[in-house]
């Protein structure tokens, strides 16, 4: 092959320049002649910089059963019409010529936060300043919303436009064509083979691509294909995943996921970011940046990666076979590697700070007096890219392929299907974080990947709220059951105009994993078992349902006023010592210390029975959703050990407030204000531990609300205890177990603490822990500390976009983060026939209810309020008929 580069008789074969490019007439359509037809491109030879293609179309063979089928010989891509990158640098300021302590402020590793009397406290964001001097560049977020410029291409001698980022990938292809310098290869077998014979043939074998081989002004054409999409996909005989061109994180984040994919998968111990070789801060900043491309987030990428044959992901010069990023990614779920990496991620480029030692030192703010009028915190500013929803897509997609393989496996016969097709609302439900630029798309890019689509078709014709009332009700009729309200989102996040309160706007994200995904595995059934839903979709666009109200939620702490572990306490403060795991009928106090009582409600009706457990195990199975996933998959019941790591949790807190104040208090006077608000920090932690140790209980009251909790004598509790036996439930002197006790505080209190703690520079999760969190976890175990991680891992993903709640009732849960967003608001808990979650609803002034969200409430999740409530009566009285709006 000639050299591109040169001039002379080759021209003619290489084709026009761009200027003669840009004078070819315009590309046109022509019909395809039966409906199974699929267009193909092939990169011609051409200069540097022009795109020659030749189109001819291909007739699709029958659908593939399954992998071992032969497939035909073309390429798939895909790939993301925008731009694919979100994460940015800028050079870091040079700082030679700065002042100090003047220019103090304007190192870009500094950030403030308010003081008591007016003043400005200055902190080190140690992370930061760890990377800009290992790596000089700030990063930022930017997504490009807008359409990236076109770019001019050839096919058949006429002139198209494609955007850029796919012109990119077709002018790097028509780069890898010409120096593979080969003939007519056979591909090499394998899955995922990136050998360079595979890719030698690969790269010079016909092209599918959505954009250009679809008509996209054509909307008859452009319906019919997209109902063909899966035998695209199947029939092609690889797939080439295009994420953009290379980057500055590029070669480091493609090095990373070598090493995360090697380390080994039966290793359950407490990894951290610093434990993996070769990898420091700005390796783990590099691969974050690499999953926040938005390839990973695009609705109808989705279809492609399933469907997907010998799935190879491109980055420019970074190739990574999928089977290796999918073992990344396992790992990184599996150590709990991954929330690190997005909370590094995350505060990097909002530069808020990391460790907790400077978000320590920060919360010291929110100590402050309400009626101080100096300048409130700012809440931290939101990324438009979520972190982390990379990994849960690449673990969606590995799900969805694995059950489709065994699904249509031949030992899977009809008469006996061991493995179901997913249904439409767990696909939707799985994968309702991607993004579509047509919200229409994020129901029509699902239909190919599950059974039971009840008659749906991709309509464009239809508007987007049709589309979405119509894909609901038709859920609804089709499966009989009222599961899909979970995915009905915040009212705040609402996107989509004028669908009922009931019908999810799919366009928007879900800012929680909804606890009733639709599928088969879902753990609750709140109704009962095997209960169909009753309901009416009324003309007026209302849905009639059954059920029962069964609690009105009561409080719900502010944790952007105090920090998790005051919230989390504060919350069971109100809750009775004992916890009523069933309420029906009147409440009752149980008499002895026995863990099942019997009560009679009303002699005539029949008896019914509580199961006893503490407020403390109540709290930490609320926050966990009573679930634990570990590498067996997930266990529910949690085990007691999230019991333990709960506990040592909140001794890890309080020992942490501790040395702050230590530290604080072994400074000169000018940090004496700040120094009381670590005494204050410490002494309320004491405070809300002490009343939880004495088993008080502050109902809500208007005299209640606010509350304040003297300090404990810590010592003289301690002394009390000596010489008493701890009882079979782990509690001393009668009080509930899961909460350390006054000896345990006061001897690690007095430990002697570790002299040397690891510096932050260098030191990823040294970054993140800080030296005093770190100091308090050096404190347990590593098998402690294993099961600390461990619930928190499981408290941070259940409560994210959550919030905690008590109920009049004396019941604690989860529910919605919009939560009393609007004042004098009465949320109530439902009950619905056919549901697997209690429902968050509040009454409309014409009679109606609005959903508000779904809910965990520790107690009721497996139907005993149903039975409960049908033991004692009869004839159904307590159900009732509501109507959503």
């Amino acid at each position: 092959m000639a050299d591109i580069n040169q001039g002379s008789a080759s021209d003619t074969v290489l084709g026009p320049t761009l200027d003669d490019l840009l004078r070819l007439p315009e590309f046109e359509y022509h019909k395809l002649p039966t409906p199974t037809c699929i267009r193909l491109l092939e990169i011609l030879p051409s200069r540097p910089g022009v795109i020659r293609c030749a189109m001819h179309g291909l007739e699709l063979k029958d659908e593939a059963e399954d992998d071992e089928d032969e497939p035909l010989s073309y390429i798939a891509l895909s790939y993301t019409w925008g731009n694919p990158t979100t994460v940015y640098e800028e050079p870091a300021p040079n700082i030679e010529g700065f002042k100090m302590p003047e220019d103090y402020e304007k190192l870009p590793w500094v950030f403030s936060s308010r003081g008591p009397e007016r003043s400005t406290l200055f902190n080190i964001y140690n992370a930061k300043k760890d990377y800009i001097e290992n790596h000089p560049w700030i990063p930022h977020e930017r997504v490009d919303s807008q359409n990236t410029p076109l770019k001019p291409i050839e096919i058949n001698g006429c002139l198209t436009h494609v955007q850029e980022n796919l012109h990119r990938f077709l002018d790097e292809l028509r780069h890898m064509k010409h120096v593979s310098n080969l003939g007519e290869t056979d591909p090499v077998e394998g899955e995922n083979n990136a050998s360079f014979g595979y890719l030698n043939w690969a790269v010079s074998a016909p092209i599918w691509i959505d954009s250009i081989c679809i008509n996209q002004n054509d909307l008859a054409e452009r319906a019919s294909q997209v109902q063909l999409m899966g035998r695209i996909y199947r029939n092609a005989h690889s797939l080439f995943a295009w994420l953009g061109p290379k980057d500055s994180f590029t070669f480091d984040a493609v090095l990373s996921i070598d090493t995360l994919s090697e380390l080994d998968p039966e290793f359950e111990g407490s990894l951290s970011l610093s434990s993996i070789p070769d990898m420091d801060l700005v390796s783990w900043f590099s691969l974050f940046a690499f999953f926040q491309r938005l390839w990973f987030r695009r609705a109808w990428i989705t279809q492609e990666a399933i469907f997907g044959r010998r799935l190879t992901v491109f980055c420019q010069a970074g190739i990574i076979p999928w089977r290796t990023l999918e073992s990344a990614v396992n790992t990184l779920e599996r150590t709990g590697l991954g929330l690190q990496m997005a909370k590094l991620g995350r505060n990097l480029l909002t530069s808020q700070p990391l460790s907790e030692n400077t978000k320590q030192i920060r919360n010291l703010s929110g100590l402050l007096d309400d009626d101080d009028d100096s300048p409130k915190l700012e809440p931290a500013p939101e990324l438009e890219i979520e972190p982390g929803d990379a990994l849960t897509f690449i673990r969606a997609v590995q799900h969805h392929r694995l059950r489709l393989r065994a699904f249509s496996s031949k030992d899977n016969d009809e008469q006996n299907k061991t493995v179901r097709q997913p249904s439409l609302l767990s696909v939707l439900s799985l994968f309702r974080n991607t993004s579509a630029s047509d919200p229409r798309d994020k129901v029509f890019a699902f239909l190919n990947l599950a059974s039971g689509t009840f008659g749906l078709l991709p309509e464009y014709r239809a508007s987007v709220q049709s589309v979405f009332i119509n894909t609901t009700e038709a859920i609804i009729r089709g499966t009989k059951s009222l599961s899909i309200l979970s995915q009905v989102q915040e009212p705040c996040d609402t996107l989509i105009e004028n669908l009922p309160g009931w019908v999810p706007d799919f366009s928007c994200r879900l800012r929680s994993t909804p606890f009733d995904s639709g599928d088969d595995d879902v753990f609750f059934r709140a109704s009962g078992m095997d209960t169909e839903a009753h309901f009416e979709i009324n003309s007026d666009g209302t849905l009639e349902v059954d059920g029962i109200q069964f609690a009105i939620v009561l409080e719900s702490p502010d944790f952007e006023k105090h920090n998790d572990f005051q919230s989390v306490l504060l919350a069971i403060v109100r809750i009775p010592l004992w916890y009523p795991i069933l309420v029906g009928g009147e409440t009752c106090t149980p008499s002895s210390d026995e863990d099942m009582e019997v009560f009679d409600v009303d002699e005539n009706k029949p008896r019914i029975s509580r199961r006893r457990i503490s407020r403390m195990e109540a709290l930490w199975r609320t926050l966990v959703c009573d679930t634990s996933r570990d590498s067996n998959g997930v266990q529910h019941p949690a085990p007691q050990s999230v019991g333990r790591g709960f506990s040592n949790w909140i001794l890890v807190h309080l020992l942490e407030a501790w040395y702050l104040f230590q530290d604080l208090n072994s400074n000169d006077d000018k940090l004496g204000s700040v120094t009381k608000l670590a005494a204050k920090n410490l002494f309320t932690s004491l405070g809300i531990w002490g009343l939880l140790y004495e088993g008080k209980h502050v109902p809500l009251t208007d005299d209640t609300v606010g509350f304040s909790a003297k300090i404990p004598d810590v010592a003289a509790m301690a002394a009390a205890e000596e010489g008493k036996i701890e009882s079979e439930s782990g509690s001393v002197n009668s009080k509930p177990s899961y909460l350390p006790s006054a000896s345990r505080i006061q001897a690690y209190l007095h430990r002697k603490r570790p002299e040397k703690v690891p510096a932050e520079e260098g030191d990823p999760q040294a970054a993140i822990h800080g030296q005093w969190r770190h100091a308090a976890l050096m404190q347990f175990t590593e098998e402690e500390r294993v099961e600390i991680f461990g619930f928190e891992k499981a408290m941070r993903a259940k409560m994210a976009g959550r919030r905690l709640f008590s109920t009049r009732e004396g019941l604690l849960g989860l529910g919605p983060r919009s939560l009393f967003y609007e004042g004098q608001i009465t949320y109530r808990v439902f009950i619905l026939k056919g549901t697997k979650v209690p429902y968050i609803l509040k009454r409309l002034g014409n009679g109606t209810y609005r959903l508000v969200g779904e809910a965990y409430i520790h107690g009721i999740m497996h139907g005993e309020a149903i039975e409960t409530l049908e033991r004692a009566s009869s004839d159904r009285s307590w159900c009732q008929r509501i109507k959503l709006a």
